[in-house]
């Protein structure tokens, strides 16, 4: 855990309502799984229908091909180009009655939904606006209403850990606003007594060695600053009362060093990854060794080495959260994978959308990875969570000159996990797109507000959570036919 003094300061309210000792044993977070929802804000608004396309000789799929052609680089009015280019980078596939390609890259996503364990839900909209900053604080806050200058609000991730009286662990460097949770008088300010900030699990605690300095000496003075350290607050405990105004550091000094010491113990020598494990420590700036699982180490520093590093570091830390469940008692996590605003050459190798989606979804890359291993080490855990991915906004119909596409309205959502009913939720290709992929400026027209999505999940982790975390979904647009039934309640 890295404190700094504004740091401390700042978290003395969060972490005084941390417990010192969990109500639960190691065991029992295993035989008594949270609902956990694990939400991946995919930043910069994805382009899902270079993830999903069209075959190419359908109506619709003939027009798409023609609209895409500059990102494919291939000639529009060659339908063999357009069936090659199909074929090179598509697996065609038959889901819930609707044939369709995915990107051979997303292959660990195509065999998930041919299980039935992903629901695609189709023509979401959430902010009017284009803007980054704008849309982003909407979609994060779950709130249509929600106003440019209205930075401070609380998000929907942290209003459900706060229903719920659970926390709500974040992985990302910076805690997202969909982190915040409710302020008790203000609505458009938050408060955070259910956050947990965790961007490096691996150095959770206080250090109480520095490892990484290579002179004994100075390994000698850390460890002796943190025994002085201890010392000093411990003596301040008993000096200065309960509820005075300087009672809530020593209390939260305690607090963090307790539940850092118990989450070292558990990383270090409880936890038995399948597999097979490794020291985190060889060459890393942590406190201890952590049980790093082979699969994550692969990613992290071995041959298989990810190409979005800082995601995968959040993906470890949520395995490393859901081992530690029970001290420290989630029911949401917050991820965030970066680079999705493709504007031009959107097959860039390194700036493009196809190698995101290849982190995220190709087989032992990315989610596949902590699905894998979360089957093996805490199956009922995995069985109780659900993952969302979803982004600001969509991307336009037409790709533009540049071989990219520009922002856009409407969107798809996608819901993975054991309890999802897998199926297509709204209309994949609209035959009313056939005509506006002629014309620039056109986009997927936003059917079903973002906020009704939200809510079925929010009611799927707390029953009867979803009127007060999103009032006024129910009287929000809802696609006709799409009966959002994606989550076994």
């Amino acid at each position: 855990m890295n404190i700094t003094r504004r740091s401390f300061i700042k978290g003395t309210s969060s972490l005084a309502a941390m417990p010192l000792i969990s109500n639960f044993s190691y065991s029992q977070n295993l035989l008594n799984p949270i609902k956990t929802v694990i939400n991946v804000f995919l930043e910069g608004g994805p382009d899902f229908r270079h993830l999903f396309a069209p075959i190419p000789n359908t109506d619709y799929g003939n027009a798409f091909w023609k609209a895409r052609s500059s990102i494919f680089g291939i000639n529009p009015n060659n339908s063999n180009d357009l069936q090659e280019a199909f074929e090179q980078n598509y697996d065609q596939i038959s889901f819930d009655s609707v044939e369709f390609g995915i990107l051979k890259k997303a292959d660990w996503l195509k065999d998930k939904i041919l299980e039935g364990k992903v629901a695609i839900i189709n023509n979401v909209f959430g902010s009017a606006s284009r803007d980054h900053p704008y849309s982003t604080l909407v979609w994060t806050s779950g709130d249509h209403n929600a106003l440019p200058q209205e930075l401070c609000r609380s998000g929907w991730g942290g209003r459900l850990a706060s229903y719920n009286q659970k926390r709500i662990l974040s992985v990302t460097e910076q805690p997202l606003l969909f982190c915040n949770g409710p302020h008790p008088s203000n609505p458009l300010n938050h408060s955070n007594p259910n956050l947990i900030d965790a961007p490096n699990m691996e150095n959770f605690s206080f250090t109480k060695k520095a490892e990484w300095f290579e002179d004994a000496e100075e390994i000698d003075r850390e460890y002796a600053l943190f025994r002085s350290l201890r010392s000093y607050y411990e003596s301040k405990r008993n000096q200065i009362s309960s509820g005075g105004t300087f009672s809530s550091f020593v209390e939260t000094e305690k607090i963090i060093r307790s539940l850092g010491d118990q989450v070292d113990e558990r990383l270090k020598n409880q936890i038995n990854p399948q597999g097979g494990y490794r020291p985190s420590a060889e060459g890393d700036l942590n406190s201890y060794e952590a049980r790093r699982p082979v699969l994550f180490d692969e990613l992290i520093r071995g041959n298989q080495k990810a190409f979005f590093q800082y995601f995968v570091m959040q993906l470890l830390n949520t395995y490393y959260g859901i081992a530690c469940q029970d001290l420290l008692d989630f029911n949401v996590v917050s991820l965030m994978l970066e680079g999705f605003d493709t504007h031009a050459i959107q097959r860039d190798e390194e700036e493009g959308i196809e190698i995101r989606i290849q982190e995220l979804f190709g087989s032992s890359r990315g989610i596949s990875v902590l699905d894998n291993q979360l089957v093996q080490d805490y199956p009922q855990s995995k069985n109780n969570l659900i993952y969302i991915f979803s982004g600001e906004f969509g991307r336009q119909l037409k790709s533009n000159g540049a071989g990219g596409t520009e922002h856009g309205n409407g969107n798809t959502i996608l819901v993975y996990g054991d309890q999802v009913n897998g199926g297509i939720y709204g209309e994949l290709f609209p035959q009313s797109e056939i005509e506006l992929m002629q014309d620039w400026n056109q986009h997927i027209a936003g059917k079903t507000s973002f906020e009704r999505v939200f809510a079925v999940i929010s009611e799927w982790a707390v029953p009867g959570s979803s009127v007060s975390i999103f009032p006024l979904h129910n009287q929000r647009p809802l696609e006709s036919g799409n009966e959002l039934n994606f989550l076994q309640v």
